[in-house]
């Protein structure tokens, strides 16, 4: 076995950004270096695949890393490239790294298999919250040659510097359209829980995030920020309120229950009484509060569980449910497994990560089978007004909405084509006429391309040019047309007809996306 502790002391911390076209450094120096984010198999955030920013840092650790070698790095995110090939989509490459949350890890381990298998010299890395602390089947399971570890070191400041940065990179990203803008004109963002710190404890370090959110004030204006804390920030309304100035208005809050035995029994060093207070003070500051729950704790029954539903929901505005899952690195791990048949975990036989989403049960628990465990979340979520619900409807309306672009984009291009066809007619009424006539269709072409860029984030001044390219194009056509001999006058009236056809379809996209910069604008 081997592990490794990886650590760049010339990084900065900017993660790398991920380009279309990669630059490629030449020579014996070069190492191309592939990093793989397994495809997930569910649970909370199904709906939506989460580049997770570990391996863009990495990137940008190795894009900086002064050594022996220059590292071309391409980084192949499952959920939303598909599944890779490791036969094909690995060749040429001379290190493959793997990273995965505990419902992925099958996938990471079956990857790794497979590249061993097509790619023998091939260097594997693993690594991520699962793997690191569990090397040995790792290793075992998947054939890595290297497994990076080093977890839960506690509390690391970056520099102040590196968080501006980040904050500028974002506004960049939005700016060439890989971050999706919102109605508003903001884009959202889900910052980590370094925010979380209990403003009763750990002073230094609270009062050092305090300083540097008031840094954040002026950089955030394009952005609505999500964060993860604690409920004891309603405690603090200094903290508060440079939270809000920040324009960090959603808060998803370690609620877990009311049920002071369960919380004791778990290590989680909170009142339920003074909970209802934080919650009543956040949600009066304004903030948006998401409280994530845990049910299947020690002391719960259903029935205590039905009334956690109602509870809070008076202090929140959305919810998350999970039941009780182990995890590695927790004390929860040492709970006798299931196998995925819902029996104890044989000798020998790999836990079902794959059912590690929170959505049932994974260990023994005399109260619930594995079974028992889904009807009773399902029972659970119902009650609940749940966040994750919120925002699969927000995906499934920006999915139809691409669809929607995605289909004005193929109606124009077939136009163009068949116009195409039309201009090769046109040639046999008169050479000169039939190639003028060839030109401007393919200058309309050209320009119909540059359409198929994504609309949503066109900025007006784009969109007033192309509306001004396209009204030029199509009068020149337009006079072409008419200046067809008596032969092809047919062939002329319809191009004509095809001209305004086009154009109107083209106006209303242009039309669209005017409308809803204005409206960005007004609000």
């Amino acid at each position: 076995m081997s592990t490794i502790q990886l650590l760049g002391d010339k990084f900065d911390g900017t993660p790398a950004t991920v380009s279309p076209v990669s630059i490629r450094p030449k020579g014996d120096r070069t190492r191309r270096v592939m990093m793989v984010q397994p495809a997930s198999a569910g649970g909370n955030f199904e709906y939506i695949a989460i580049p997770r920013q570990g391996m863009l840092y990495l990137s940008g650790a190795l894009e900086q890393w002064d050594g022996p070698y220059v590292y071309e790095r391409d980084i192949w995110f499952e959920d939303r490239l598909g599944r890779m090939d490791p036969d094909s989509d690995l060749d040429g490459i001379d290190i493959l790294m793997v990273t995965s949350l505990i419902n992925e890890t099958p996938r990471g381990y079956a990857l790794a298999r497979e590249a061993r298998e097509f790619h023998p010299n091939l260097i594997i890395l693993g690594g991520g919250p699962q793997m690191s602390p569990l090397p040995e089947e790792a290793i075992a399971r998947g054939g890595f040659d290297v497994i990076v570890i080093q977890q839960f070191l506690g509390y690391r400041l970056i520099e102040r510097e590196t968080e501006y940065k980040r904050l500028a990179q974002l506004e960049d990203l939005a700016a060439d359209g890989l971050i999706h803008t919102g109605r508003n004109g903001k884009i959202n963002v889900f910052i980590s829980d370094d925010l979380h710190t209990p403003p009763l404890r750990a002073v230094k370090f609270r009062n050092e995030r305090l300083e540097r959110l008031k840094g954040w004030k002026s950089r955030t204006d394009s952005m609505g920020m999500i964060c993860q804390a604690r409920a004891e920030i309603g405690q603090d309304d200094e903290l508060a309120d440079a939270l809000l100035d920040a324009n960090v208005k959603m808060l998803y809050l370690g609620v877990e229950s009311n049920n002071a035995e369960s919380l004791k029994a778990v290590n989680k060093r909170q009142e339920p009484g003074q909970m209802e207070k934080d919650l009543v003070r956040l949600n009066e500051k304004g903030f948006s509060v998401v409280a994530m729950t845990i049910i299947g704790l020690p002391y719960d029954t259903e029935e205590s569980i039905m009334t956690l539903a109602d509870w809070v929901k008076q202090y929140s505005r959305y919810q998350t449910a999970n039941l009780l899952t182990p995890l590695p690195a927790t004390s929860n791990w040492d709970l006798k497994p299931l196998n995925a048949n819902g029996d104890l975990l044989q000798e020998g036989e790999m836990r079902p990560y794959e059912l590690y989403t929170g959505r049932q049960l994974v260990h023994e628990d005399e109260r619930w089978t594995m079974a028992q465990s889904r009807d009773l979340f399902d029972r659970y979520s119902a009650k609940l007004t749940s966040i994750d619900a919120l925002y699969g409807r927000i995906f499934r309306i920006l999915g139809n909405y691409r669809m929607r672009q995605a289909r004005s984009v193929q109606d124009l291009s077939e136009t163009t084509e068949t116009m195409r066809d039309w201009s090769q007619q046109v040639q046999q009424a008169g050479k000169e006429f039939g190639e003028n006539l060839h030109l401007r269709v393919t200058e309309l072409a050209e320009t119909f391309r540059s359409v198929s860029q994504p609309l949503s984030n066109a900025r007006s001044e784009f969109v007033d040019n192309l509306r001004t390219r396209i009204n030029e194009v199509s009068d020149s056509l337009r006079i072409y047309a008419e200046m067809a001999d008596t032969g092809s006058k047919d062939v002329a009236a319809s191009i004509s007809v095809r001209v305004n056809e086009v154009t109107d379809l083209l106006n209303s996209v242009l039309d669209s996306t005017g409308q809803r910069q204005n409206s960005n604008r007004a609000s």
